[in-house]
């Protein structure tokens, strides 16, 4: 995302706008899901959490996995062969929302215009840094942000509360 600076924009010059095409068509009420991200990636060790909130803050909907590299996916949850970015796009392009903690399926995710809910910690990647719950980078964002260290009881009551208004549950 440093492109932006390559290019000479602001915050304020941003469009928001997808710039990735799908590659599939919307399967409605599909939820795309990725609970955990990449254990190299430097500031991981803050956006860990149960994946047992993310369970129950989804639970009855059409949820297929994002997860790669586990057998850690519950058996409710379809789990697609998820080898190369193409088969990641193809299957977020087949979900009308996204719920992420994982920046890379975020991006992508978002990229292509997809309604993308992003769990942030405390301590947020730079791109989720401004305050609020919207990006100037995508449209198509929502934080759902962390508000006490090792405490996400929140961003997960709150993703709970907005899929039973998405999906108009009892």
């Amino acid at each position: 995302m440093s492109a932006v600076v390559s290019l000479e924009h602001t915050y304020e010059t941003l469009s928001g706008s997808s710039y990735i095409p799908k590659i599939a068509n919307t399967i409605p009420g599909r939820v795309g899901v990725r609970w955990s991200g990449n254990p190299q990636f430097e500031h991981e060790q803050y956006r860990l959490f149960s994946k047992d909130l993310m369970f129950d803050a989804i639970e009855d909907l059409d949820i297929v996995s994002l997860q790669r590299d586990t057998d850690d996916v519950p058996e409710w949850m379809e789990q697609p062969l998820l080898e190369t970015w193409e088969d990641t796009r193809k299957v977020i392009s087949e979900c009308e929302l996204i719920i992420s903690s994982c920046t890379s399926v975020a991006h992508l995710a978002a990229a292509m215009g997809i309604d993308t809910w992003i769990v942030v910690p405390i301590l947020p990647y730079y791109l989720w840094a401004l305050p609020g719950d919207k990006s100037p980078y995508y449209d198509s964002v929502t934080l759902y942000r962390q508000k006490k260290y090792k405490d996400w009881k929140d961003p997960f009551k709150n993703i709970k509360k907005d899929l039973k208004i998405r999906y108009k549950k009892a």
